[in-house]
């Protein structure tokens, strides 16, 4: 299979999917269930291909700067994300990291606290110096995509472009 034949079938599922990826993930399978097998394998390999063109540091820097930390899973799920946008966007990326920003979800809108003024005092308690700091939304955002902690054990994490590993 070639890069436009997995065009179409990944175009085709963005479109019938309508952006939800639940429902893009149930295209794909039906999708990929009235192909043969060889085109099956094809289109994996394929798309294996797409994600190792976008395995690069300055793709991952870019997703450390945007998200925050990306261990192993995460920047494969972003460059799966990526890939499900189009190959446009991928070159888009890989041309100029920065337009990663454009093609993330916006994190969810912060809502106030029970017992916060707006406009007013911060509330009183030991946590009460952090609560409203700037990065705390985009913490909360990315903690509910990743759970909570750092992977550690069996799983190494790379920390920010500085290549250091953490294992």
């Amino acid at each position: 299979m070639d890069r436009d034949r997995m065009c179409e079938i990944v175009d085709g599922v963005r479109a019938r999917g309508g952006g939800d990826v639940d429902r893009m993930a149930v295209v794909l399978f039906d999708t990929l269930c009235g192909l043969g097998a060889d085109e099956v394998v094809a289109f994996h390999r394929e798309c294996g291909r797409q994600h190792r063109r976008m395995f690069v540091d300055p793709l991952w820097c870019a997703g450390d700067f945007a998200i925050g930390p990306l261990g192993d899973d995460l920047f494969a799920d972003l460059r799966t994300h990526l890939l499900f946008r189009g190959l446009e966007v991928v070159d888009e990326v890989l041309a100029d990291p920065d337009a990663l920003a454009g093609y993330l979800p916006a994190p969810p809108r912060r809502r106030p606290r029970p017992g916060a003024v707006r406009g007013g005092a911060a509330p009183a308690g030991p946590l009460a110096a952090s609560a409203d700091t700037v990065g705390l939304p985009a913490a909360r955002w990315l903690l509910s995509r990743r759970g909570p902690g750092v992977p550690r054990g069996g799983h190494a994490t790379r920390w920010g472009c500085c290549g250091r590993w953490d294992v």
